[in-house]
């Protein structure tokens, strides 16, 4: 007769320890990114919110408009009659907000946003149609 034998194999105490770390590791790089993630969307939907009022900026300028600045929430982008009527400033992201006192300049229509930390403070030229 024969004798079979049968191997027992189960996984050691340090394998699991090690797949177990390796995991750990792993969804920590993970949620660091989506960190990031959001703090890059977040500047970029501020961004995307001020380059749509340039062209508003630029198109009162050219009407022979005054620029309102510095920008309230909700105010009209041209302080005039003359130019562009009804285009108004957006509402910023939750930790945005237009920067008061010396962050503009109404030769070049430069203009500033403050963030809470995300990164640095989005500085929009009209002339050059980019916010930074």
């Amino acid at each position: 007769m024969f004798k079979t034998k049968k191997n027992k194999r189960a996984f050691t105490l340090i394998e699991v320890m090690i797949v177990v770390l390796i995991v750990a590791v792993l969804v920590s790089v993970i949620l660091a990114n989506i960190n990031q993630s959001r703090k890059k969307a977040r500047v970029n939907g501020a961004k995307t919110s001020l380059k749509l009022v340039l062209p508003a900026i630029m198109a009162c300028k050219d009407g022979g408009g005054n620029v309102s600045l510095p920008p309230t929430a909700d105010a009209d982008i041209c302080a005039t009659a003359v130019g562009l009527t009804g285009a108004t400033w957006p509402t910023l992201p939750d930790g945005y907000a237009y920067v008061p006192g010396l962050g503009y300049n109404s030769v070049n229509c430069s203009f500033t946003v403050f963030t809470n930390g995300d990164s640095a403070d989005l500085t929009c030229g009209c002339e050059a149609q980019i916010c930074q």
